[in-house]
């Protein structure tokens, strides 16, 4: 973690090439753009037609309840 307390992200390597053919093929091929791009929206609408919005509300605020006694919390500025 770092003086903060937010952690620090362990990136491990990685080969790039399929990335770099996902982006190629997008960039390229607009009918697949277009149906990658409708699927994507589809899925994002589906999520967020299930959860609720009270519930992260709910979560965070007891979470930053709880931070208020550890030692050391550093908010944020």
């Amino acid at each position: 973690m770092d003086d903060r307390l937010i952690p620090i992200p362990i990136i491990p390597e990685q080969d790039m090439t399929p990335w770099f053919a996902a982006l190629e093929r997008l960039t390229s091929d607009q009918e697949h753009y277009k149906r990658t791009s409708h699927e994507a929206k589809e899925a994002a609408d589906f999520y967020l037609s299930k959860i609720n919005p009270n519930d992260l509300i709910n979560h965070l605020t007891a979470f930053a309840n709880r931070q208020e006694s550890v030692p050391d919390f550093k908010p944020i500025n």
